[in-house]
């Protein structure tokens, strides 16, 4: 077992977004992320193209989720489908980071990738 006594005592978050891509093209399309079966899909043209992201519903009544492919997604009315916007899902992230960096030291913030903290 290991001995955390000689480590300084200090606190730690871990920041993952839910749903990062589907979140951000839920906000560009006025849906909310936690009722509507949202799937952004790698492109349209493949259909074998991968699911890089899915909301809460999209996985829980359809069982579609990251990874998944565009062929598996079942065809329903209420399901929408986007394919990524990475300009956006950029500048959200950075938004967010310019909010950790206002309550936290920029030395102390790890990014680990777009949705990740």
């Amino acid at each position: 077992m290991m001995d955390y006594s000689k480590f300084r005592n200090r606190q730690i978050a871990c920041i993952d977004m839910m749903s990062f891509y589907a979140s951000c093209m839920a906000t560009l399309h006025n849906l909310d992320v936690q009722a509507v079966p949202i799937a952004v899909v790698g492109s349209f043209k493949q259909s074998g193209s991968v699911v890089l992201a899915a909301s809460p519903p999209m996985k829980k009544r359809f069982r579609i989720k990251t990874g998944n492919r565009l062929f598996e997604i079942p065809s329903h009315p209420e399901i929408r489908l986007f394919e990524p916007k990475m300009a956006r899902f950029l500048d959200v992230s950075m938004a967010i980071t310019r909010i950790l960096h206002k309550y936290v030291p920029a030395e102390a913030i790890h990014v680990y990738s777009v949705d990740e903290y």
